[in-house]
């Protein structure tokens, strides 16, 4: 599958999802299959998750403006979508992942030593995210 993005392959990985999202996201198939029903012949399969009512990609710029709309609507200040990953790292770190998990003192300690972040990490992480979330919600 094509990417083009900034990523690399290196940044390309599974991780477990936090249940909240787990359930948009299964929320979002559904409609896709819908979707691709009514667009029959027309429907153009890519691969993708977020698609156009014909299957293509969706405008990169449409993401950041319907959360900006959300945004608008919730009294917040914009952002893009891409700021939300810095947020949920945010996040994780308030929730004390990074120094309890590793019992380091500093955060710059454990960036210095480990380049990629174990299994189990990861689901420490996705579960402190599911705490967040489900608390928000």
């Amino acid at each position: 599958m094509a990417h083009n993005g900034t990523e690399n392959q290196k940044s390309r990985r599974t991780l477990p999802l936090p249940e909240p999202l787990e359930a948009v996201l299964k929320k979002r198939h559904k409609q896709q299959l819908e979707e691709k029903l009514k667009a029959g012949d027309r429907w153009i399969e890519k691969g993708l998750v977020f698609t156009t009512r014909h299957g293509k990609a969706v405008n990169p710029s449409t993401p950041n403006s319907q959360l900006n709309r959300i945004l608008e609507s919730a009294g917040l200040p914009p952002c893009r979508v891409h700021d939300l990953r810095h947020q949920a790292a945010s996040i994780l770190l308030a929730q004390g992942i990074i120094s309890d998990v590793l019992g380091h003192a500093d955060i710059s300690t454990t960036a210095n030593i480990y380049a990629h972040v174990m299994p189990t990490l990861k689901e420490q992480a996705i579960a402190a995210l599911n705490r967040v979330l489900t608390a928000q919600g």
